[in-house]
């Protein structure tokens, strides 16, 4: 496979909805974990491509695209050098990035992380509450910080690399937002 297309975040931004509805796409091969975080982190990334191929159930004559959608390849500085690995990993990178009101998300999140106890990839957080009553973790305003996300982006790929969407433009016009991103990818 040699075209990719990643939903790189935000967290709590709808993208495992935008994922499931990419991933029924005829052409499209979604890797199984969802999130497998493999530009992420430097021991994912040290398995190697073929590795990395082995998380997509790829048919030749169908599949025209892999589709991941880790969350972790927007969370800098938590996860560094990820538009680095990509741009060395090779091959024709198409990058989705769904945001979504930052209030709403950091409540989203506090949520996620007070139930699942982690903000990044595998890594269990420290912190024994992550309510916002407890005050908003670093992690959490720093995924919300979406153009110092993007930013990490700029120097590996050019601007048509890159489409942006919402969670408030999906739930307002879902067949539009949907229809736009298969046409980035």
């Amino acid at each position: 496979m040699k075209r990719y297309a990643l939903i790189i975040g935000a967290m709590k931004a709808g993208t495992t909805t935008l994922f499931d509805h990419l991933a029924a796409h005829p052409a499209v091969a979604g890797s199984r974990p969802k999130e497998p975080g493999f530009f992420a982190f430097v021991d994912a990334f040290a398995r190697g491509p073929d590795w990395y191929h082995s998380l997509f159930s790829c048919d030749a004559a169908r599949h025209e695209v892999a589709l991941d959608a880790s969350t972790d390849y927007a969370k800098y500085p938590h996860c560094g050098n990820v538009a680095a690995r990509i741009r060395a990993f090779g091959g024709d990178f198409r990058l989705i990035y769904s945001l979504r009101h930052p209030l709403r998300r950091i409540e989203s999140h506090a949520q996620h992380v007070q139930h699942k106890r982690r903000e990044v990839g595998q890594l269990d957080t420290g912190r024994a509450d992550h309510s916002l009553d407890a005050g908003v973790s670093a992690a959490s305003l720093d995924i919300s910080r979406y153009a110092m996300q993007l930013d990490q982006y700029a120097d590996y790929f050019d601007s048509g690399a890159l489409t942006i969407t919402s969670v408030e433009r999906m739930a307002a016009a879902p067949e539009a937002a949907i229809a736009s991103i298969c046409a980035h990818i």
